[in-house]
């Protein structure tokens, strides 16, 4: 076996140069396969984003929808120009979402939040359900328009204990709800005043040794009404 032999075997490449070398070559499907490689993997990314943003426009919709109801599938495209129909792959990552709730036999849809909060009475099972604490945030975003009022109720009343988030920035938002747990009433010699927006409370009589800390003073009828309306609510 000659060098030049030799050495075109070791290449593994074919024809000679001038010298009767035979000479290394590529071959050009190995790089016609690389670029469709790529193309097949930009095409891929592509795609998912397509269906990202899809399924992000639907959750934002059916969650914006006061209650969460049920809406058709015809409803989407006709009011955000989806066609779940036409789009598999966006419906099969519906179906498996833990926020949404699909009923393929009416081909219908809704958004199911982590807690469905409407009223105090709502709040306080969801509280007994997640005793690790709700955050404000999330009510505001799950709940009907006027949660916040119903949240502030709750915490006036002081039927939820209120902490503040400290991984959370500014705004009045960054409070975690947690149950308070069973309570009673006890009445309170004299009467009170109470002014709005004030901590202080005016009395007729020295109350010192009847209030431990950390107890609270409920001010007014609707107040203590609250603790005998939801106070212990198992229904």
């Amino acid at each position: 076996m000659s060098e030049a032999t030799f050495l075109s075997a070791a290449r593994g490449g074919s024809g000679a140069d001038g010298n009767g070398v035979k000479g290394v070559s590529f071959g050009a499907d190995v790089v016609d396969d690389d670029e469709e490689e790529e193309e097949e993997e930009e095409e891929d990314a592509e795609a998912l984003a397509g269906v990202s943003e899809k399924l992000f426009r639907i959750r934002q919709y059916l969650q914006r929808l006061p209650q969460h109801p049920f809406v058709q599938y015809s409803r989407i495209n006709e009011d955000i120009g989806i066609d779940l129909h036409l789009n598999e792959d966006v419906l099969q990552r519906l179906k498996v979402s833990e926020l949404i709730e699909i009923d393929e036999n009416e081909e219908k849809i809704r958004f199911k939040p982590r807690v469905e909060v409407h009223d105090i009475n709502s709040l306080l099972k969801a509280l007994d359900r997640f005793p690790d604490g709700i955050s404000i945030q999330e009510l505001e975003e799950s709940g009907p328009a006027d949660i916040r009022l119903v949240v502030d109720k709750a915490i006036t009343w002081g039927l939820v204990i209120a902490i503040r988030n400290r991984n959370t920035v500014g705004g009045s938002s960054n409070l975690l709800l947690f149950p308070k747990g069973p309570s009673f009433l006890v009445p309170l010699q004299g009467k009170f005043k109470a002014e709005v927006s004030k901590a202080k409370l005016e009395s007729t009589a020295d109350v010192r040794k009847e209030v431990r800390r950390g107890d609270a003073i409920i001010v007014g009828r609707e107040g203590a009404n609250a603790f005998n309306d939801f106070d212990g609510v198992d229904e």
